[in-house]
């Protein structure tokens, strides 16, 4: 049963909907993977924007702000977290209108 399986995944229409899955093709041909960073303190995201791969991203998709919220939930739950909730849902709501067949 599991060579069945393995068998379908090896078939180039199923590794091709997979492909299309995880990255979305830009116009260029370049393959980019469908997944937003965010994180409340800029030096994480700013090594990812630093790194080797950066060309791998897309800009928008790496959220950060200024202010670390040091392990204090209440600070980042009700202060910081809230001026970045919107600018989170859109840029999943802007990923999710390229997806064609969104699950």
């Amino acid at each position: 049963m599991i060579m069945n399986h393995l068998r379908l995944w090896n078939t180039p229409c199923m590794s091709k909907l997979v492909l299309e899955s995880i990255y979305v093709e830009t116009g260029a041909g370049k393959h980019i993977p469908t997944i937003i960073f965010v994180d409340l303190e800029p030096t994480i995201i700013d090594e990812v924007r630093n790194a080797a791969y950066r060309q791998l991203f897309y800009p928008e998709q790496l959220i950060s702000r200024k202010k670390d919220v040091a392990n204090n939930f209440v600070k980042g739950h009700y202060n910081v977290s809230k001026e970045i909730v919107y600018l989170c849902l859109d840029r999943i709501r802007k990923l999710a209108d390229n997806c064609t067949a969104l699950q």
